[in-house]
C-alpha cells in the first residue's frame, strides 16, 4: 500500500486472542484473517491492543493505567495501543473535553508513529495525532491526501491533512472511509506532554472534515516496515466529566498559591551556589564559573548515565500549586558538538506512582545558549510532590543551566538564545 495513505486494521478475529476480561471482537476482512495477529486486553480502565498485518516479530506487555511496553522488528506494518473505546457512539463534543498526558521513551528505528489514535462511526474516520516519528514524515501528498491548512494546539502548530483510503477497516470487509491527520511541527517532536484532543477536532471541522461518534482514542506507537521499542510511562486519558471519564480528576478546589514576588516565584543564577539544585540520577551538579548566561555562575550538569538524569529542583507545594498556571523558563547550554534536545519536566509523585508532564522542549545547538520557556504550564489537578528538572532525552551530553525563572503566567524571560558567556 502507498505510504501517503496506510491503512491498518484494528480489529478482526485472528489468531493469539488474548483478554484480561471479555471484550467484544469485530471480524477482520477475509483477506486478512490468515496474516493478521491481534491481543487485546481490559485493565484499569483502558482498552489494550496488539495489532500486526502478517504476524510480524511483535511482543507488547501492558503495565497499570495505560501503560505499556512494546518492541517490533522488521514488522511489515504494527500497532501498539492503550485507549478507550465505546459501543454506544457517543459525539465528541459531549463527552465535554478529550486530552491525554503521556511520557514515552520512544526509540524508533525507521518510520515509526508515536500518535493519539482512533475511529469514529458515520462517518467511518481513521484519524491521527502525531507528536512524534521516525525517519518518515507522515502522511505524505497525493491523490488521496492533502493538505488542508494549519492549527495551533497546545502551543504547537501542527500540519493538518484530509484524504479518504479503501481498505480494511473496523467495519467487515474493504470499505472505504476518510483519514485525518494533524502532524506536529517536526522540529517541535516530543515524547510528553499533554494531547488535548477535542481541540484537533474542533479544528478539522472547521475544514469540512467531519467526526462521526466516536468508537476510540487511543495512545498509539505504530512501525511500518521498521524495527523499534517503546516504554510508555504515563499515559493518562481524561474525559471532561462525562459519565465515561476513566481518569476523573478531584471535585476538590485547589488552594492558592501563596503570593509571588514581583511576579517571581524563584529564580536561579548560581551566583552564590546550587540554589537549592541538586542532581537527579547519577548526575552530578557543580558551580560552574567560565560558562554562564548572566552574571558570573552557571550549574554544570555532568556524569549522567542515563537519559532522564539531569538537575533537579523541589518545588514548594505553597507556591506551586495544582490547577494553577505558571511561567516557566530557562537557559540551556551543551557542548556535544551536534544539536541536542534538552527538555524542561515536571515530575509528580514518586516511585511507581509517579507521572511526568512536559513543560518545553528546545533542540539546543552546540556551544550556544538557548532559552526553554512556557509561559502558560498548568499544574495538573491533583498533583503533589512536585519536582521540575532539566534533563536531555536523547542523550548523555554533559549541560549547564542558568536564569532558571519561575513566574507568573504570561511571563517572558529576558533570556535570548544566542546571547550568555561560552568558553571555548
Amino acid at each position: 500500500m502507498e505510504k501517503s495513505n496506510m491503512k491498518k486494521l484494528v480489529s478482526g478475529v485472528v489468531t493469539g486472542l488474548m483478554c484480561l476480561s471479555a471484550i467484544p471482537v469485530i471480524p477482520a476482512a477475509p483477506e486478512m484473517q490468515a496474516h493478521a495477529l491481534q491481543q487485546q486486553w481490559q485493565k484499569d480502565g483502558y482498552d489494550y491492543e496488539m495489532w500486526s498485518e502478517y504476524n510480524d516479530s511483535v511482543s507488547m506487555t501492558p503495565g497499570s493505567n495505560g501503560t505499556f511496553s512494546c518492541s517490533w522488528n522488521n514488522s511489515h506494518n504494527c500497532l501498539f495501543r492503550a485507549g478507550k473505546k465505546w459501543s454506544n457512539s457517543p459525539k465528541w463534543s459531549t463527552l465535554n473535553g478529550i486530552a491525554v498526558s503521556y511520557d514515552v521513551d520512544y526509540r524508533p528505528n525507521g518510520n515509526s508513529y508515536l500518535c493519539i489514535y482512533g475511529w469514529t462511526r458515520n462517518p467511518l474516520v481513521e484519524y491521527y495525532i502525531v507528536d512524534s516519528y521516525g525517519t518518515w514524515r507522515p502522511p505524505g501528498e497525493g491523490p488521496s491526501m492533502r493538505k488542508v491548512g494549519n492549527v495551533t494546539v497546545d502551543g504547537a502548530s501542527y500540519e493538518v491533512y484530509s484524504g479518504t483510503h479503501d481498505g480494511p477497516s473496523i467495519d467487515q470487509g474493504v470499505t472505504h472511509f476518510n483519514q485525518y491527520w494533524s502532524v506536529r511541527d517536526g522540529g517541535k517532536k516530543r515524547s510528553s506532554g499533554t494531547i488535548h484532543v477535542d481541540q484537533h477536532f474542533k479544528a478539522w471541522e472547521q475544514y469540512n472534515m467531519t467526526m462521526g461518534g466516536m468508537y476510540e482514542v487511543a495512545l498509539n506507537v505504530e512501525g511500518w516496515e521498521s524495527s523499534g521499542q517503546a516504554t510508555v510511562k504515563l499515559n493518562k486519558l481524561t474525559l471532561g466529566g462525562g459519565e465515561e471519564d476513566i481518569n476523573p480528576g478531584t471535585d476538590d478546589e485547589p488552594k492558592e498559591p501563596k503570593a509571588a514576588t514581583n511576579g517571581k516565584y524563584f529564580e536561579s543564577g548560581f551566583e552564590s551556589g546550587k540554589d537549592s539544585w541538586g542532581g537527579r540520577g547519577d548526575a552530578t551538579v557543580t558551580q560552574d564559573s567560565k560558562n554562564y548566561y548572566s552574571g558570573s555562575k552557571s550549574l554544570f550538569v555532568s556524569g549522567r548515565t542515563d537519559n532522564w538524569h539531569g538537575a533537579a529542583i523541589t518545588l514548594d507545594p505553597d507556591y506551586f500549586v495544582p490547577g494553577y498556571t505558571y511561567s516557566l523558563s530557562t537557559a540551556v547550554l551543551q557542548k556535544s558538538g551536534s544539536p541536542v534536545d534538552i527538555k524542561f519536566t515536571l515530575q509528580q509523585g514518586s516511585g511507581d506512582s509517579a507521572e511526568y508532564h512536559e513543560v518545553a522542549t528546545e533542540k539546543a545547538k552546540s556551544g550556544e545558549w538557548t532559552k526553554i520557556e512556557n509561559t502558560s504550564f498548568t499544574i495538573p489537578s491533583g498533583s503533589s510532590e512536585l519536582v521540575l528538572y532539566v534533563e536531555a532525552p536523547e542523550s548523555l551530553t554533559d549541560f549547564y543551566i542558568d536564569d532558571v525563572l519561575a513566574a507568573v503566567k504570561g511571563t517572558k524571560s529576558s533570556v535570548t538564545t544566542g546571547g550568555g558567556t561560552v568558553d571555548s
